[in-house]
């Protein structure tokens, strides 16, 4: 009967293998007691074993270990489809994690770019390179029936396009915030010209009598990008700060500025924005 095992019980379910197999090894135990003490314990072992080769025969996807207390209501027929479910459940997790390093990936780069830079470059750049690196490999997986794998893909270039994006509107924003503060500084300057007949030879002199205090850019965290910048001609002819530098470099690009601008960025893309309080104008310094 042990021989045919294998072949006659393929539509069984485990509970009535398991029953079969008992049934058979406990009249053979009784019959063989009286020649050997531990029968018993051998028929039993061996009983296990091919209970074992039986379940991984009938082990749709050929992964974990078989049980060796079988349920009754499980049957050869249902095993597959718990097996695809967990498959199922086991690629979701994947692909929540894979979502979740994304988004910390993403909001790393996102406050960064905010706070640190205020650029846009750093994550224009990575949109781009998420674009023309997910979307392609999203229609090869989409062609090859893998469905999942090309959503969990264009989930993640979505969320690179979005905190691109954000940040991109963030520097935005914050441009208009240094106009902003800027505008406070002019009127400070004219208010201060007004009452001494010249303009501040630097920016100190406006406080505390015109302005509180001398404003931030914006919320970028590094100096001297959240700083202006007072730019006036070098009194001897050599620079001896940073405004003096940056006031030759505009003369020298013809720029004509007056003594006093008032500038801020650095390496902005789009040029840094500056204003020219004895020609009132506005304009732009390409680094």
């Amino acid at each position: 009967m042990r021989e045919d095992l294998g072949t006659s019980t393929s539509t069984m379910s485990e509970w009535e293998v398991w029953s079969l197999l008992g049934s058979s090894d406990q009249r053979a135990a009784e019959q063989d007691t009286h020649r050997e003490p531990y029968a018993g314990t051998g028929q039993a072992a061996l009983m296990v074993s091919q209970f074992v080769l039986w379940r991984s025969r009938h082990d749709a996807v050929g992964i974990g270990v078989p049980s060796f207390f079988p349920n009754p209501g499980d049957s050869g027929a249902t095993r597959p489809g718990r097996q695809a479910a967990r498959y199922g459940r086991g690629m979701a997790a994947m692909s929540g994690r894979a979502l979740s390093r994304t988004l910390v990936t993403a909001t790393v780069l996102f406050l960064v770019e905010a706070f640190l830079f205020n650029q846009g470059v750093l994550v224009g750049l990575t949109a781009l390179g998420a674009v023309l690196g997910g979307v392609p490999r999203a229609l090869l997986a989409w062609q090859r029936g893998d469905i999942s794998t090309a959503r969990l893909r264009i989930a993640r270039t979505g969320i690179y396009v979005a905190v691109a994006l954000l940040g991109i509107g963030t520097v935005v924003a914050q441009a208009y915030l240094a106009r902003s503060r800027a505008n406070t500084i002019i009127v400070a300057a004219r208010q201060y010209e007004a009452q001494h007949g010249r303009l501040p030879d630097r920016l100190d002199e406006l406080v505390p009598a015109f302005i509180a205090s001398i404003p931030f850019t914006n919320y970028t965290l590094i100096p001297p990008m959240n700083k202006f910048m007072y730019l006036t001609p070098p009194l001897d002819g050599v620079p001896k700060s940073l405004g003096n530098v940056s006031w030759l470099r505009l003369q020298q690009r013809g720029e004509e500025p007056g003594r006093h601008v008032l500038m801020w960025g650095i390496f902005q893309i789009g040029g840094r924005p500056y204003y020219d309080f004895e020609n009132h104008r506005w304009g732009v310094f390409l680094d």
